[in-house]
């Protein structure tokens, strides 16, 4: 380099932010539609029978689907006097362990003043709760990373008897987990591992990314425990980057060193990297993933903001979001299920409005999603749906939070899986031996 000439200034991770969302803006106005699947505007000029019978037909993909990964028993909902019956005792092996996770990008905003409505049932065995853009900006949140008021929130809703396990946070994208006493009591605390991968700005920043927190029910060694992994990531934004999302999905599935394979990494060659095939949701029992995954309806967004008004029309372009292409095509959350989207898409409101956006012409999405996974690996258990809906009424964000119930479906062993050599007495909770 010449003596007059002077070094080129490394961009800073807020401009790299800024240039990303300049040069996307075209590309939002015009509505990238995925070529095999029909635009808005030709879901639009169906009737309503030619509407009700793509509903349908939505609904049987996702019936066969179930049936294609054996997983018929996902769709069995539980009362309310089943869910009283279940948490309002100890816990014993072979009952149902209550899910509940919950996701929402906060648009750099604190705890609000209430989180009733956030959780909704106060009485789960374990509550995951992800979050993006969680208390301040990605900009800020690369200096100030910082969650703890956030936890403490969450931590005073929930009360005293529950625990808050473990939590992680990726720059401005954070992870909780709590559970239930009498659940407390029967985690192998040597099981329970986090870890996060960024994938962000030059593949490394983590302005996105994602993280996990996992843990074992019951004896690490027992072919009756139970291992279970939360996940919560942010995928890359903007409506055309749809490759860039199912890669987000697949390095940080590959990458993060939880589960079977992970652990062996990060113990024994921590320089070396999984296989790109590798995908840790395998190496799980139960695998609950949440966040915002940012895939767009597809289509012009005036007919979209048409088409919401009626539940038809919302049936209709159900067609056109990303995700559910993906998953159709097979490219990305392989084996996964979702409940069924009943709710508005998520994004992208008007502050305090249930309005969406027009200044900036994002396409109305559900790009706030909760997805899970069951290897069946060593034990008969399942998933069934108990709600999945999206929190309308929290509109201090331009994203409305989306709340997912589960139920866990347990075997009820001969011997107790937990290694529980006494059940005595009858108020007492299961404790590891």
């Amino acid at each position: 380099m010449g003596a007059g000439a002077s070094a080129q200034k490394k961009p800073t991770p807020e401009e790299e932010e800024a240039h990303e969302e300049k040069n996307a803006e075209k590309e939002e106005e015009e509505g990238a539609v995925d070529e095999d699947t029909e635009t808005a505007d030709d879901i639009k000029k169906l009737s309503n029978t030619e509407l009700t019978k793509l509903a349908a037909e939505r609904e049987k993909e996702s019936e066969d689907r179930l049936q294609t990964l054996e997983l018929d028993n996902y769709w069995i909902p539980i009362d309310e006097t089943e869910r009283e019956s279940l948490t309002d005792s100890d816990w014993r092996p072979g009952n149902d362990i209550l899910v509940t996770c919950c996701t929402w990008n906060m648009e750099a905003k604190g705890p609000p003043s209430s989180l009733t409505s956030f959780t909704e049932n106060s009485n789960f065995h374990i509550l995951a709760v992800g979050s993006q853009e969680c208390m301040r900006s990605i900009q800020k949140s690369f200096i100030f990373s910082d969650k703890e008021d956030w936890e403490k929130a969450v931590t005073a809703h929930v009360g005293d008897r529950y625990t808050l396990l473990e939590s992680i946070t990726l720059v401005a994208t954070h992870l909780m987990v709590f559970v239930r006493e009498d659940i407390h009591t029967l985690i192998n605390k040597a099981s329970i591992a986090k870890e996060k991968v960024a994938t962000g700005i030059a593949g490394a920043m983590g302005n996105k990314g994602g993280m996990g927190i996992s843990f074992i029910i019951g004896q690490v060694n027992s072919p009756h425990s139970i291992s279970v992994l939360f996940m919560c990531a942010h995928f890359a934004a903007h409506q055309g980057a749809v490759e860039d999302r199912n890669k987000d999905y697949k390095v940080i599935t590959s990458e993060i060193k939880l589960g079977l394979l992970g652990n062996a990494i990060h113990r024994v060659v921590g320089h070396e990297k999984p296989k790109p095939d590798r995908d840790v949701t395998d190496e799980f029992d139960c695998t609950f993933f949440m966040g915002d995954l940012n895939y767009r309806v597809n289509g012009r967004r005036d007919v979209i903001i048409d088409m919401l008004k009626t539940s038809v029309g919302r049936e209709a372009l159900y067609r056109n979001d990303q995700l559910g292409i993906e998953i159709r095509k097979g490219t990305v959350f392989p084996k996964f299920c979702e409940g069924t989207i009943t709710f508005p898409p998520t994004y992208k409101y008007l502050k305090d409005s249930d309005e969406y956006e027009d200044k900036k012409r994002r396409n109305p999405s559900w790009t706030d999603r909760i997805l899970f996974k069951v290897t069946k690996r060593r034990q008969p258990i399942g998933v069934s749906v108990c709600s999945y809906t999206a929190v309308q009424n929290m509109r201090e964000s331009d994203h409305r939070p989306v709340r997912g119930e589960f139920a866990i479906k347990t075997p009820m062993p001969e011997v107790s899986p937990f290694s529980v050599k006494t059940l005595v007495p009858e108020s007492s909770a299961c404790v590891l031996m």
